[in-house]
C-alpha cells in the first residue's frame, strides 16, 4: 500500500511478518532494491521494507506497473496493486503485503512535516527529480515544479511505532538512499536510529548536476565519526558498514 504521511500509524505494522527492516529512500519508477529485499524470504527471515518516494508519476508506475509509456525492463520491479514483482513483463514473485509500506513524501533533515518545492525532470528520466534545482549539467529539463511534504526518517519511524524495535532488537537494519544530492540530509534525518543501522548504501556524488548539493567531505566525516567504514565506493555511490 501507498500512504500519505498523515496515514502512518503503528497498526500498519504486522510484527510477526518480518525479522529484518530495510529502508528504500528514493524508490524511483521501479524500486528494484525493494524488489530484491522482498524476494529474500525463507529461513533467513523476511524484510519489512519501508519505501519512500515523492514523485507521483513514479508512485503511479509502482502501483500499476510499467505500461506502453514505460515498457517492461529486464530486471525486477514492483507492481504494488498485485503485491507482485515483475521482470520483463512477467510476474516472478508475490510478497506478503504486510512486508511493504510505501510513503508518499520527500525526506529531508527537518522537524515535523514541512512543505517543499520538488523539481520534476522530463520523461527521459523522471528518476532524476529532486528537492534541489537541476542545472544544465544534468542534461534534462524541469517539466514541472510541484509541492511535496518533507519529513525526516525519524518521523516516519516514530509514526509507524517501530523506533523501539530498531533500538532494542538485534534484527538487521539496512538502508539505501538515492536522493539526488540530498543523501546526507536523508542519513542525518534518521537521528538516534542511525546507530542501529548496520549498512547504508548512498549516492554521494551528483557533480554539478544540482544546485547546492550536500557536501561530500562533511558527509564522509559524519559517517566516520559515527563508526562507519567504507566497504565499497565508485564515482557516484558508496556503501557504509558499521559493526553493531
Amino acid at each position: 500500500m501507498i500512504y500519505e504521511i498523515e496515514e502512518l500509524h503503528p497498526d500498519l505494522i504486522e510484527k510477526a511478518s518480518f525479522t529484518k527492516i530495510a529502508f528504500d529512500v528514493g524508490m524511483a519508477i521501479d524500486a528494484p532494491t525493494s524488489a530484491t529485499w522482498l524476494k529474500q524470504t525463507g529461513s533467513a527471515g523476511d524484510y519489512l521494507v519501508i519505501g519512500i518516494e515523492p514523485h507521483r508519476g513514479n508512485l503511479q508506475c509502482l502501483r500499476e506497473s510499467r505500461t506502453d509509456t514505460h515498457p517492461p525492463v529486464n530486471f525486477d520491479y514492483l507492481k504494488i496493486n498485485e503485491n507482485a514483482i515483475y521482470n520483463n513483463g512477467v510476474k516472478v514473485h508475490e510478497y506478503n503485503p504486510h512486508n511493504l509500506i510505501v510513503v508518499a513524501a520527500a525526506i529531508d533533515d527537518v522537524e515535523g512535516v514541512e512543505e517543499g518545492v520538488f523539481y520534476e525532470t522530463d520523461s527521459r528520466n523522471i528518476g532524476c527529480s529532486s528537492l534541489l534545482r537541476p542545472t544544465v549539467h544534468l542534461g534534462l529539463t524541469v517539466e514541472k515544479v510541484s509541492r511535496v511534504k518533507k519529513v525526516s526518517m525519524a518521523e516516519i519511524i516514530e509514526r509507524l511505532g517501530i523506533g523501539q524495535i530498531i533500538l532494542d532488537s538485534p534484527r538487521a537494519v539496512i538502508a539505501k538512499t538515492d536522493a539526488q544530492g540530498k543523501d546526507f540530509s536523508v542519513v542525518r534525518s534518521f537521528g538516534k536510529y542511525l546507530a542501529s543501522i548496520g549498512r547504508i548504501q548512498c549516492e554521494y556524488n551528483v557533480g554539478k548536476q544540482y544546485e547546492s548539493p550536500d557536501d561530500q567531505t562533511e558527509f564522509f566525516k559524519f559517517m566516520k565519526d559515527r563508526g562507519y567504514t567504507i566497504m565499497a565506493q565508485d564515482g557516484y555511490d558508496v556503501q557504509f558498514d558499521r559493526p553493531l
